[in-house]
């Protein structure tokens, strides 16, 4: 609902927000309206339920012809939009700066929500009227805050034989990958270590969520942090200065 004054009710029921694909045409956009159907069904066409419509000139519009649909354009500043997620309080939300909210009989995920160029939408029930609002990169829809241009949770996967770090590639050399342990560790959103990385520079990186490039004095300030993630991404980042580089590559921690 939109009323005299401007502003943004959603009535209650279950909503998908899914995020919008920009087409060859400039300004031209593609919504998936039923993205469960098109995503998670593998015999469906890659049109499927989707609808064509131009770049939203406001915050917050309806989808042409669909009074019923919210258009959600957002400010993510220069951030590659293109086929990665971020992991929201929510659960995992492909990056784009057109969403869609639409209307929906039940609650549904991608099935696959950790691949590379997945898209991943957010399902979510309301129970009472909610007012919709966008603010910059922030999509406020009652009391939740969805943020699409925030690092979100990440993680870096640290390959360990008998409990100590292991390059792969020695592993491979070797003969010895089947004594790999793949261990995960998490930056959660407010954590030191989370905090150290939003501060980075970041692009994407081939359908993974950033390549941070980070300094000697973040590195030194992660490993003064002393838990074991933030130890297990400080050696990481020693590791790639000792390359020459100055990049680490993250993914969503998508569970």
């Amino acid at each position: 609902m939109v009323d005299s004054a401007g502003s943004r009710t959603l009535a209650p029921g279950i909503y998908n927000l899914v995020a919008c694909n920009h087409e060859s045409e400039p300004f031209l956009m593609s919504a998936c309206l039923d993205p469960n159907g098109a995503h998670n069904d593998e015999d469906a066409e890659d049109d499927f339920a989707c609808q064509p419509f131009y770049a939203a000139p406001a915050p917050i519009t309806f989808l042409p012809g669909r009074p019923d649909v919210f258009v959600l354009r957002v400010d993510i500043g220069d951030i590659d939009i293109e086929g990665s997620s971020i992991q929201t309080p929510y659960g995992p939300l492909s990056i784009s700066d057109h969403y869609v909210l639409v209307p929906t009989d039940r609650i549904t995920r991608n099935a696959h929500p950790g691949e590379q160029y997945v898209e991943n939408w957010l399902s979510f029930e309301l129970t009472g009227e909610q007012p919709l609002s966008v603010d910059g990169s922030v999509i406020r829809i009652g009391g939740m805050e969805i943020d699409a241009a925030a690092l979100g949770d990440v993680e870096h996967t640290e390959h360990q034989i008998d409990g100590e770090p292991f390059d792969w590639m020695e592993a491979v050399k070797t003969g010895r990958t089947k004594e790999v342990d793949h261990v995960r560790h998490v930056a959660k959103t407010g954590d030191p270590l989370h905090a150290i990385l939003s501060e980075m520079p970041r692009e994407l990186d081939d359908g993974v969520i950033a390549m941070l490039t980070f300094t000697p004095q973040q590195v030194a300030d992660i490993e003064c942090i002393g838990t074991t993630a933030a130890d297990a991404f400080g050696r990481e980042m020693r590791d790639q200065m000792r390359h020459g580089r100055s990049h680490i590559v993250l993914r969503p921690a998508i569970s």
